[in-house]
């Protein structure tokens, strides 16, 4: 203390004896600053083609995806239809015409030998002369150039091969046609706020798939037309393109006026190349931001300076002295801190948190009410001799909780300060305030200082406070800065508890998983004398469905099924403890009646088009559990055995 004010002193006979240090200080400052916004002017602009460099790498690599899992996709359904007893059968031509938009693909079209192309709705076309079955029937996947469509409207369009073999030869090919004016619907990018720009370039031709700033498709000879800025040049470009590399261009728009600033990178598809590109102004917005508030900034502190550094001076003892109470709250919100860290793991961390937080308000005890409450999680009101007891009766939300005080707080703002002998109405607001807070902590409250604790969202999760201050406060503001603390650590808490919920929960379906199903058996295994069942359900074809229209059908399967069993049998005992199985426990009824139950949970998931093969066991109470499940499970597999046998479909191996 006498050190720092040793400082000050000398500090200001220093600027009483020298002004001409003063204003070289100022000029090294304002040099400073020119020096800075120069540097993160820089930045910024190298930040913009980063970001738009980032942003194209990005959508290419998306493109490739999309590409790729179209790949997988017509590559499943021409091993299917090579699977069938002739190329052209009705069941290929149930797959044509049911099929929907996927993966870049919009139908779907055979092209056999001798030049004949049988279309989704089922009609032949000779396209001798437009389409060669020779020339296409190659053993890999490949896609062609851009083209026209074979109907005469002059829609174009990209087709990809994909060979139908049967017997080792290419049979046919079957023909995943994209039609090119959807694409620029199916890709969009985060860069700048949306305000860039898509091309998609056959890098060979030139030719545009996508172009998201003008309404027609044209050519990057078009593209070249355009006045290249200075640095840049188009014949970069080209060469850029015919051998696979990335790089910049900058030209100017015939429309706005200004400089388009572009970055290209190589898809891996087909030679593609994806440009992104986006308005100077848009690029360098921030960069022009930052010059402009730093010359701002250097103007201010020239005019400013002076004055501030006198009003330092005259001000140091007393900011010396906030600084030591400063110093102090810090220590003290570090200590809370410091305690809230783990206590997800030890709820006592609360309590001893808050007893921290009493000592640094200097009050006598201190409270924290929990709004975002859930029955059987986090208790609802702590104190510094930690959760209080039989408070989750008091309402579901904060005004049934803690009505008095959530009104108080809702409109005072942010902070609620209240001393006694502040007048009758806050008087009146204070006694009630005040009963309710004592009523909820178990403990008597003279005075009270409290503030709003929120999430990272802003949403209420409740409030913090003290009560019985010895000391006099002009505002809450110490108060309020331990409130993230508590924030945190409440979410902390919510995270830790939802991680030990999603350990037992089936994230798919929503059931109990096999985590849960293995914890609950033995619970099962000590219930003497009531009657039991064990219910085995597996859902049948899940293997087929999930190779023939994708996992997403296969996990809409499975979430029906699941449903259906919620619906009939609830969620307390209801399981999914495999890919495609699920095991029921029905506790305490006739078995008849389980029966009547389990049939009308096949007969909904067979009205859905769906399959289930079912095994019960029930006891009186006299089975082990485990034998109920075994018998259970073995009277699923020889139902499946069955169904199989009837649908002569198994593809699923010996168990």
């Amino acid at each position: 203390m006498k050190l720092l004010k040793q400082v000050v002193k000398n500090v200001r006979k220093a600027w009483n004896r020298n002004w001409s240090a003063t204003i070289l200080l100022l000029l090294f400052l304002g040099c400073g600053l020119t020096t800075a916004s120069k540097i993160l002017y820089d930045l910024a602009m190298k930040e913009g083609f980063q970001i738009l460099r980032a942003a194209t790498l990005e959508l290419g690599g998306d493109i490739r995806a999309h590409v790729l899992r179209g790949h997988v996709l017509l590559r499943g359904i021409a091993q299917i239809i090579g699977g069938f007893p002739a190329v052209d059968s009705p069941e290929t031509q149930r797959i044509l015409s049911s099929f929907g938009p996927s993966c870049m693909i919009s139908r779907l079209e055979i092209l056999f030998p001798g030049d004949r192309l049988l279309s989704n709705n089922g009609k032949w076309f000779d396209v001798k002369g437009r389409l060669s079955f020779l020339e296409n029937a190659r053993p890999e996947i490949h896609i062609s150039d851009l083209a026209e469509d074979i109907d005469g409207s002059g829609k174009l369009v990209l087709r990809t091969y994909v060979p139908i073999w049967k017997d080792g030869n290419i049979e046919a090919l079957l023909i995943g046609v994209t039609d090119v004016e959807k694409l620029p619907q199916q890709y969009n990018t985060w860069a700048f706020g949306r305000q860039s720009y898509i091309y998609l370039v056959e890098g060979k031709s030139g030719k545009f798939l996508v172009d998201t700033w003008h309404k027609t498709l044209s050519s990057m000879e078009a593209l070249g037309s355009r006045k290249a800025k200075p640095g840049y040049s188009y014949e970069k470009v080209r060469t850029d393109f015919m051998e696979g590399r990335s790089g910049n261009i900058a030209f100017l728009s015939r429309t706005t006026g200004e400089y388009l600033y572009a970055h290209y990178e190589p898809v891996g598809v087909n030679h593609w190349v994806v440009i992104l590109s986006a308005p100077e102004s848009v690029v360098f917005r921030s960069a022009e931001q930052v010059r402009l508030i730093f010359y701002i900034l250097t103007a201010f502190v020239f005019v400013v300076c002076a004055a501030y550094f006198a009003w330092m001076l005259a001000k140091a003892r007393k900011q010396t002295k906030e600084k030591e109470m400063l110093l102090r709250q810090v220590r003290s919100m570090f200590a809370v801190e410091k305690t809230l860290f783990d206590a997800h793991r030890i709820s006592a961390r609360l309590g001893e948190a808050l007893m921290k937080v009493a000592d640094m308000m200097d009050a006598e005890w201190a409270f924290f009410i929990i709004f975002a409450w859930e029955r059987g999680g986090i208790p609802r009101v702590w104190t510094d001799q930690g959760a209080v007891k039989g408070t989750e009766e008091n309402g579901s939300g904060p005004e049934g909780l803690c009505p008095k005080l959530y009104e108080a707080l809702r409109q005072k703002g942010h902070i609620l300060l209240m001393r006694s002998g502040r007048g009758a109405a806050d008087d009146r607001l204070s006694a009630d305030v005040l009963e309710e807070c004592s009523r909820l902590c178990r403990r008597d409250a003279g005075t009270i200082m409290a503030t709003p604790v929120e999430s990272a969202e802003g949403f209420p999760i409740g409030v913090l406070g003290v009560a019985n201050m010895r000391s006099v406060y002009e505002n809450a503001d110490c108060l309020k800065n331990v409130a993230l603390s508590f924030s945190m650590a409440f979410h902390n808490m919510k995270f830790h508890q939802k991680i030990r919920e999603m350990g037992m929960i089936d994230y798919l379906t929503g059931l109990l998983n096999r985590n849960s199903f293995q914890s609950n058996v033995p619970e099962y295994a000590r219930l003497q004398s009531v009657p039991l069942a064990c219910i085995y359900i597996d859902a049948n074809g899940l293997h087929e469905l999930n190779n023939s229209a994708g996992h997403a059908e296969g996990d809409r399967m499975l979430r029906y099924i699941a449903g259906t069993l919620k619906r009939e049998f609830g969620e307390e005992h209801t399981y999914r403890i495999g890919g495609d199985e699920f095991v029921v426990f029905v506790l305490n009824e006739a078995e008849e009646e389980i029966r009547r139950r389990l049939e009308r949970v096949e007969r909904d998931i067979e009205a859905k088009g769906y399959h289930v093969s079912c095994g019960m066991g029930w006891s009186a109470g006299e089975t082990p559990v485990q034998k109920l499940i075994s018998e259970a499970e073995q009277r699923m597999y020889d139902a499946k055995s069955r169904y199989y046998q009837q649908t002569g479909n198994d593809r699923r191996g010996a168990r």
